[in-house]
């Protein structure tokens, strides 16, 4: 039926012209947002806080990004461009075309050094499109590249058996390191796993480790029975905060190492992985710390959050409420979704929670959050509360502090609201609020430096209407 279906809308020539067109602008839309900081590739990268041999590597640590282009357009660029043996290149390391495609549009290998021509047949054998008949075909284009151990490396890294194979045969004499075993593992390439360790390659601890992290157990498995490097506690821990509960259970049914104090159930409830949760309150002796209602709090695992109260005693800090009411993820909390959480922690826990809590609320627009505060807590707010809300546009979050609460605010509000363009604020902060806490001018200037001519031409109105009514009527 899914076959039909799709045939059905591949023959239709509009739809197909859609998604295809559908296809390419979100190829660009991800090049464009694609962020190669290096506190994105920390966050990508798991280990990077390890210091390993491996990922301690920059190199190792970058994301592969991959990019699509129609042919016709490679072709175009092809032929327009006046560099185009570069573009020559690219059709092979960056896009890993077809030999059928390549062949077309492969200069000849005078043309570039051998560097150059290495650099580029290596990108290609790393490529997840790679093959091996264009391989081959690539080398006698080109025979006089070297290999090494970190090529090999790689290429295990990118799951091609044949591709390794060829080349450790092609190029003997080439030791393969202890790394790509154990970023085999991480990948879950159990073949490339099994053929490593049939031919007496070393690996480390790191491969069971890594290998938990993504949650392969098949290779985890094969490591266990098969291999004597073993793991270290971290290889739990990982599995625990990502989610692997069959990982979990393996090790801690035929692994000796455990995990490492408290931070498994810690992190496994923070990222919501319940059914790990119940596992090491039933099976682990670690336990946790109140960081794991605090986490749960924060980021809106109500379920994790009711199974902690019933089943731990560890309980929860200030943090929980505080964390619930901020939220973290606007969309999520601006619809109440952390409200049942900060409801179930006030009428549940008796940790409470500071003012933060109703100002971090006011702050990211939460009403109904601010309401609850408001209606059954007495830790109050301060004036960062309207400040912020002012500020983030919040107009309705901003009347209701006005009517219900007394801290007010400050010359911020009115200021930081123009300089956002939130006009509705504006007009409500210069209406209903004492006039003399606000810096007119100061807004006038902060509005005119962003553009927001709407509220410069308002305040601006209203200062003349002030001067006009201060001037004496002579006549």
């Amino acid at each position: 039926m899914e076959t039909l279906l799709f045939f059905n809308v591949f023959k239709n020539q509009f739809l197909r012209f859609k998604l295809f067109k559908s296809v390419h602008d979100i190829s660009i839309i991800e090049y464009n947002s694609f962020d190669y900081t290096e506190s994105n590739r920390i966050q990508l990268n798991p280990f990077s806080f390890n210091n390993n041999y491996y990922f301690a590597n920059e190199k190792h640590q970058e994301v592969r990004r991959l990019d699509f282009i129609k042919g016709r357009d490679l072709i175009k660029q092809h032929s327009s461009n006046n560099n185009n043996d570069q573009r020559s290149l690219e059709l092979i390391g960056k896009y890993a075309m077809p030999w059928s495609f390549i062949k077309h549009y492969l200069p000849s290998k005078d043309r570039f050094d051998s560097t150059t021509r290495e650099k580029a047949i290596k990108r290609y054998c790393t490529h997840p499109n790679a093959t091996l008949g264009c391989l081959r075909r690539l080398l006698d284009w080109s025979p006089d590249i070297n290999a090494d151990a970190e090529l090999l490396a790689d290429v295990a890294k990118a799951g091609h058996l044949d591709i390794l194979m060829f080349l450790q045969g092609r190029f003997q004499g080439i030791e393969v390191s202890p790394k790509a075993m154990d970023i085999t593992a991480f990948h879950g390439h159990l073949h490339i796993l099994e053929y490593l360790h049939s031919s007496d390659n070393d690996c480390t601890k790191n491969a069971m480790d890594w290998a938990a992290f993504n949650g392969h157990l098949d290779c985890v498995a094969f490591l266990h029975f098969n291999r004597t490097e073993g793991c270290s506690q971290l290889a739990l821990e990982y599995a625990a905060i990502n989610g692997h509960l069959s990982v979990v259970e393996f090790l801690d049914k035929n692994r000796t190492e455990g995990c490492n104090y408290v931070n498994s159930m810690d992190y496994a409830a923070s990222n919501g992985h319940l059914p790990i949760v119940d596992y090491l309150n039933h099976n682990r002796s670690e336990g946790c710390t109140v960081q794991a209602m605090d986490g749960a709090s924060k980021n809106n695992h109500m379920d994790v959050v009711e199974y902690l109260h019933f089943n731990r005693t560890e309980g929860c800090s200030i943090n929980a409420l505080d964390s619930a009411a901020e939220g973290g993820h606007i969309e999520i909390a601006s619809e109440g979704g952390y409200l049942p959480i900060v409801e179930y922690l006030h009428f549940n826990r008796n940790e409470g929670c500071t003012h933060n809590a109703l100002d971090n609320a006011s702050k990211y627009g939460f009403l109904p959050i601010v309401i609850f505060l408001n209606e059954h807590r007495t830790e109050g707010a301060t004036v960062q509360a309207m400040d912020e809300a002012s500020a983030n546009g919040h107009i309705e979050v901003v009347q209701y502090l006005k009517r219900y609460r007394h801290e007010g605010c400050t010359e911020k509000a009115m200021t930081m609201a123009a300089q956002n363009g939130h006009l509705p604020v504006v007009k409500f902060l210069r209406e209903e609020l004492v006039q003399e806490i606000f810096d007119l001018e100061a807004a006038i200037r902060a509005a005119n430096q962003n553009g927001h001519q709407s509220i410069v031409h308002y305040l601006q109105h209203d200062i003349e209407q002030d001067l006009d009514e201060e001037q004496p009527n002579i006549w």
